[in-house]
């Protein structure tokens, strides 16, 4: 039954992060500079869209028909993100602009290592998200899936080390997850998939696996595992209310970004490369179209992004190299999920 009940979240996780969508998430333009420019240019993507999906239709035969089509798709990921970064610069921090970068990096089957601009936003950024979503999605599909620190004590036989290992692993990013993010919505980044299928396989176990957390100094001097956070949580008993339900805001007390950076090239796979020309600030549109305006002092935005974990955040590494391809990165990353599952299954049969 455990056995069953884990594929089936798995299966889950599979299809959300197949799932491509493009929807404008900031669909009024909301305190962008150039509210109308922005628009225009999400619905010249939508026109391009059409077009592109009419020309694949007439020129792609067979499998090919498949590879025209998601580049057509792909392509208007990227495009959305051009509009962000030429109308509504002064809002990269924003929730809206790094779940537009999600959306991309999803859709597109793209890794947390493809250089996005302003993503993920670095620590206290003016306007930026309440919980920042660029950290925690990297260090769960880069950090925590591409890594397998207690693989050695399985193929050793050690059940019961290998459950303890396990326990500290999962509980070093959860926990980290539950002190930067408790109380805000994050089905965008499917924590409430991972967190129902760990408390899952947890709670269904015949014996306490994470018995180590009683002193979790012994995930530092027996496994080398540490958090960043002040808590060691059990992955199979989280806090009441984690995940939280409250919607994702922006901050409002970092200050406010009012000095557009200088033109630069932008260039994203599928071949999308664009000269980058903000839009000059224009204070009426932004107080305009945003009620909630920031105080504190200016800031400047730059183009110097980066779209690598951070190690500023807990157990995020910098600088990863994915070892998924470009074209299986979502499905590689599901794959592995049923891995675990099926694993852990195994270990609590």
């Amino acid at each position: 039954m455990a056995v069953i009940k884990l594929l089936v979240l798995a299966q889950s996780l599979v299809w959300s992060l197949a799932s491509a969508d493009a929807s404008n998430l900031n669909p009024k333009g909301d305190g962008c500079v150039d509210p109308s420019g922005y628009l225009q240019c999400y619905e010249n993507n939508v026109n391009t869209l059409d077009t592109c999906m009419t020309d694949a239709k007439n020129n792609c035969e067979g499998e090919v028909y498949t590879t025209c089509v998601l580049a057509c798709g792909n392509a208007q990921l990227a495009a959305n993100i051009g509009c962000w970064l030429t109308s509504c610069w002064n809002e990269v921090y924003s929730c809206a602009y790094q779940e537009t970068a999600l959306q991309y990096l999803n859709g597109a089957d793209r890794t947390q290592g493809d250089q996005i601009p302003y993503y993920p936003a670095p620590d206290n950024a003016p306007g930026g998200c309440v919980c920042n979503l660029g950290y925690m999605w990297g260090n769960f599909t880069e950090t925590y899936a591409l890594n397998a620190p207690c693989e050695n004590y399985a193929m050793d036989g050690s059940v019961s080390e290998t459950a303890s290992c396990q326990c500290c692993w999962d509980s070093s990013f959860l926990s980290e997850f539950i002190e930067w993010c408790p109380n805000n919505d994050l089905s965008v980044i499917d924590i409430d998939l991972m967190v129902e299928t760990f408390q899952l396989g947890y709670n269904e176990s015949a014996s306490d696996e994470c018995s180590i957390l009683s002193d979790p100094k012994q995930c530092v001097s027996s496994f080398t595992l540490d958090t960043g956070a002040s808590t060691w949580y059990n992955p199979g008993q989280l806090p009441s209310g984690f995940p939280g339900t409250a919607p994702l805001s922006d901050t409002t007390d970092a200050g406010s970004i009012t000095s557009a950076p200088d033109p630069y090239t932008f260039s994203i796979f599928p071949s999308y490369v664009t000269v980058i020309t903000p839009a000059p600030y224009n204070k009426k549109n932004v107080e305009a179209t945003n009620s909630e305006t920031t105080g504190g002092t200016a800031a400047t935005a730059t183009g110097e992004g980066t779209s690598s974990p951070s190690t500023s955040k807990g157990a995020a590494a910098s600088n990863l190299v994915s070892p998924i391809s470009a074209y299986v990165g979502a499905w590689g990353l599901a794959l592995y999920t049923i891995a675990c599952a099926l694993f852990g299954a195994a270990l609590i049969a």
